[in-house]
């Protein structure tokens, strides 16, 4: 499974997590709001870009953590270890992008001189 793939697995168990938590429903709603755009920014992200993707990330993050004390009880705690993973699986899909083709032009050129 490449990476985007397990982006989508894990927005997938942030959304469950989330629509199983005690936060209050408006801001379920809101939260699930800002994950949905993220998805359709990720169905985009070969035509338009990965900058999308990482800015609703940003959005969903300040959200949560404006809201930190709510979020930050024990029936919510699964939240922040799902957010620490999309975290993560941005940074690796933008290193990717960003320097992979660059990465690979180079091993080519080592691997024939």
């Amino acid at each position: 499974m490449d990476h985007v793939a397990h982006l989508r697995q894990s927005i997938d168990e942030l959304r469950a997590a989330i629509s199983d938590s005690t936060l209050p429903d408006a801001l379920k709603v809101y939260l699930l709001s800002i994950l949905r755009d993220m998805e359709r920014a990720l169905d985009e992200y070969q035509v338009f870009g990965f900058d999308e993707v990482a800015n609703q990330f940003g959005k969903l993050l300040m959200t949560i953590a404006s809201v930190r004390e709510v979020v930050d009880s024990t029936e919510n705690s699964s939240i922040w270890e799902k957010l620490s993973r999309i975290a993560e699986l941005i940074s690796i899909v933008q290193f990717g992008i960003s320097y992979g083709p660059a990465l690979l032009q180079s091993a080519a050129q080592l691997l024939n001189p």
